[in-house]
């Protein structure tokens, strides 16, 4: 029950304060509305505006309406042309409201300062629709047509009446017919929209009448011209399959774009294409007549290259696929187009035959002209950040992502806190072995004061990713490091685990991130499996193998809700002869990213001295809804759920961490998902171009005070939790 208690209070205040920023937007919206544009005394910059025949609209929304052009009057020298701008707009406001005859004139008077300026508005009778029938359509059923304007599909299957707006009715006409020759009825008509009227004039009943016609197919196809024998193949199966398909004005562009490809394909860049349509009323078909001048067939000559400061010519020639020799083929190009582009070195690229009409030295050759503009490519940085456990961070770092003008990245990351420091130097190659694969090259040192004992570590690595479609990457890597643990409690130190070891782990990640957005995304997911093994053969002088997965899944709900949802677990465990697993390597839980009604790494197991002792297992749920509030300020609801396990002792008190592998692996799944944890609370976010600058206050439901738990927590952060 406590549970249901805490999420209904916060999300009563969620909604309280949405509720608040609500009216007092619309309070200012009112205020401007009355006092902005028309003062009291009615003086705007030096004239007075007045209205005169309105009752729908009163004089404050007819000011909004031409806010623009009534505000460049100034005293008695002001444009003629303004006042009809103004007028039109009030004009054409009252017709999208159904005043179908409305009418507005006006008059002005330049002989008083300020000048004067009377609206007079003749509104006439609002006019509504009552019906809106479609007749004479068999191909489309009228749901299906009435469903070109989706705002009158919707007010018509509620049966509310609405305005008539003949412009609005006039434009669904024309949709209308757009459908149908989308379908090859190029003969359809659409009569209307006709109007019957009520006695008194307040309604209309709408009546469009359709005159569809035959449905028309493509017949003949021929193409004319002379060409190599080679391309025949191509045309034949081009011919075929647009044959008896349905026949729509595109089909023509789309005929004409595909020969040109075609030619292009085979050398030929200088094609010229014209398709004539010739319609056949009596067997409902349109044949056309494709005239090609293929032009000469074009092979390489030099590549000269413009543009380049520091990139070498050597490694852009080395990214195009266009070789001195070769025909010049769209489908060389456009690879070699999109490697220059996948570099990330040039803001802008063009591949262009470099002498087209000119004459050149040897027939059927031509030089390729490759432009093109570079980026940036050396960066330094420096960016603050904030933790409710390291406090005050800052990261800085170095890069140049065109070492040598070979298009490889040298880099340098570092970041400094209360807590620790780390540093990372790096080599990039992202195409390894003229390959597909990006290898990269770390080597990096770390010392950080964690909650339970400090840890050193430095090592050297090196990782392979191959990037595929729909955002899947996979990286295989190789880490070897030395790792040194200090500071360790009287307690944990007890339990016969390592403090100064080395490791060499192979490790295996696959992701798939579609998210649109890295800081506050609103759609999208982020999926991964990694699995890592640290064996003797690898350099290691410890042994284990480590699973972890998880996702991130965002999900819009109306009114610019965002529901994220995070679920993240993993498992570490010994192998072979070895006991236990050493502090640095084991799982630790609760803090600003995990279940924030916990301090830094204090949910799981103590020990004796309130230290924690972390554990082989862990699990984190979240559920969080997230909204926009106003400007950059973000709001969100979350409840968090995790735990460590395995999170009991052994009967006689010491820790089944230290235990031997078949019993530590029997502990760790055996305590799998027991003992989650709970974290209910509220958060305020500003978004920065960092990521949000985030307050998370969060409840524990039910604090257990054997484990010394807090009943909340209070973390402030840069970056979301997830």
């Amino acid at each position: 029950m406590r549970y249901f208690f805490y999420i209904a209070v916060f999300s009563y205040l969620i909604l309280f304060v949405q509720g608040a920023a609500a009216e007092a937007t619309a309070a200012t919206l009112a205020s401007g509305k009355t006092t902005a544009l028309r003062p009291e005394n009615g003086d705007r910059h030096g004239s007075v505006v007045r209205y005169s025949g309105n009752t729908f609209f009163n004089a404050a929304e007819l000011d909004k309406i031409a806010v623009v052009e009534l505000g460049t009057l100034q005293g008695n020298d002001y444009p003629k042309s303004a006042i009809d701008d103004a007028a039109f707009l009030i004009e054409s406001r009252y017709r999208q409201q159904g005043f179908i005859r409305a009418r507005v004139d006006y008059q002005y008077d330049q002989s008083e300062t300020p000048a004067r300026v009377l609206f007079k508005i003749s509104e006439g009778t609002q006019v509504m629709v009552g019906s809106l029938t479609i007749v004479g359509n068999s191909f489309f059923d009228a749901n299906r047509l009435l469903a070109v304007n989706p705002e009158i599909s919707a007010r018509l299957k509620k049966g509310d009446p609405f305005p008539l707006v003949e412009e609005q009715l006039n434009g669904m006409a024309s949709d209308i017919r757009s459908l149908y020759l989308a379908e090859g009825f190029i003969d359809c008509r659409v009569v209307g929209p006709e109007l019957t009227f009520t006695a008194d004039g307040t309604t209309a009943n709408v009546v469009f009448q359709v005159e569809e016609g035959a449905r028309y197919s493509i017949g003949d196809v021929h193409f004319s011209g002379q060409w190599g024998r080679e391309l025949n193949s191509a045309l034949q199966k081009l011919e075929k399959a647009l044959e008896g398909e349905v026949y729509y004005q595109r089909r023509r562009l789309l005929l004409q774009s595909r020969a040109v490809e075609i030619f292009e394909e085979f050398g030929y860049p200088l094609v010229q294409v014209d398709v004539e349509a010739t319609r056949k009323s009596a067997t409902a078909t349109v044949d056309l007549e494709v005239a090609i001048v293929p032009g000469e067939q074009i092979s390489v000559g030099d590549i000269r290259i413009e543009g380049n400061r520091r990139t070498r010519e050597d490694f852009i020639e080395s990214r195009l696929r266009l070789k001195p020799g070769e025909l010049y083929t769209l489908s060389e190009r456009r690879q070699s187009f999109r490697n220059l582009y996948q570099t990330g070195l040039f803001s802008s690229v063009a591949i262009d035959l470099a002498n087209v009409g000119a004459e050149v030295a040897e027939s059927g050759k031509r030089d390729v002209l490759v432009r093109v503009e570079e980026r940036k490519a050396r960066e330094l940085y420096l960016e603050p950040g904030w933790g409710s456990y390291e406090l005050f961070r800052l990261a800085a770092g170095y890069k140049d992502r065109n070492l040598f003008g070979t298009g490889r990245i040298f880099r340098v990351d570092s970041s400094f806190s209360f807590k620790g420091r780390t540093i990372e130097c790096g080599y990039t190659d992202p195409w390894f072995l003229n390959t597909k694969i990006s290898a990269d090259f770390p080597v990096n040192y770390l010392y950080r004061e964690e909650p339970v004992f400090t840890q050193e570590k430095t090592g050297i690595g090196a990782l392979f990713t191959r990037n595929f479609k729909k955002n899947i990457s996979l990286t295989a890597g190789y880490h070897l490091s030395r790792n040194n643990i200090t500071d360790v409690g009287p307690d944990v130190d007890l339990q016969l685990i390592d403090t100064s070891y080395s490791t060499g782990i192979f490790s295996l990640q696959l992701v798939r991130d579609n998210r649109n957005d890295i800081f506050f995304p609103t759609s999208g997911y982020r999926g991964f499996v990694a699995a890592e093994i640290a064996a003797s053969p690898l350099g290691s002088e410890v042994n284990f193998y480590r699973l972890t997965t998880g996702v991130r899944y965002f999900y819009p709900l109306p009114g610019e809700i965002v529901l994220g949802m995070r679920y993240a677990t993993g498992f570490v465990l010994p192998m072979g002869s070895q006991i236990g697993i050493p502090l640095g390597e084991r799982f630790f839980n609760g803090g600003e990213n995990s279940v924030r009604s916990y301090r830094e790494a204090r949910l799981g197991p103590l020990d004796q001295s309130g230290d924690a002792l972390g554990g082989t297992a862990y699990n984190i749920i979240s559920l969080e809804l997230r909204k926009k509030i106003s400007g950059n300020f973000a709001g969100s609801i979350f409840v968090d759920l995790g735990n460590i396990a395995p999170n009991r002792f052994a009967a006689d008190g010491s820790t089944l961490l230290a235990a031997d592998r078949t019993t530590l692996s029997r502990a760790t799944f055996s305590d799998y998902f027991r003992d989650l944890r709970a974290g209910v609370g509220v958060g305020l976010q500003y978004l920065l171009p960092v990521g949000p600058a985030r307050l998370d206050f969060a409840v524990n439901p039910n604090p257990d005070p054997s484990r010394g738990e807090d009943d909340y927590n209070l973390h402030f952060s840069i970056g979301m939790a997830f």
